[in-house]
């Protein structure tokens, strides 16, 4: 009779399951490229899906790091910039990207990450194009 009394007080969430399993921090996967090669000058795109608890994403970061050299390119983008940043369908987004004649060819390492307004950072995801120079 005790622990039916116990289960029925308002205010005590008995019946739900412990806290700390729901996740707040955006999420993304699925990296593609347009194209796994590119010339300078060609624009290719960078995709990836998304998942966001609170659907409040703010900033998209995108670095890219020559594979032999300390040459580093950054791009940070807002998310709700529609001029740069296309939102194809609820959870797919696509960032048109362009390497300038004077980066060096080769290997360049990809990274992708978002943040949210509550300064929630997602998982980074991690790809690589190569890049045809004309230098």
């Amino acid at each position: 009779m005790l622990a039916l009394a116990l289960l029925a007080a308002p205010g005590c969430d008995w019946l739900k399951g412990s806290g700390g399993s729901s996740r707040v921090s955006p999420f993304l996967s699925g990296l593609r490229f347009s194209r796994g090669a590119v010339l300078c000058e060609q624009a290719f795109t960078i995709a990836f899906d998304y998942d966001d608890p609170q659907d409040d994403l703010s900033l998209l970061t995108v670095s890219l790091q020559h594979a032999t050299t300390s040459r580093r390119r950054s791009r940070q983008v807002l998310w709700d910039d529609s001029g740069d940043l296309n939102l194809q369908s609820p959870g797919r987004a696509e960032l048109s990207f362009t390497f300038a004649c004077a980066d060096p060819g080769g290997r360049w390492l990809v990274e992708v990450q978002v943040e949210d307004l509550r300064g929630h950072l997602s998982n980074t995801l991690r790809g690589e194009i190569s890049l045809t120079s004309a230098n």
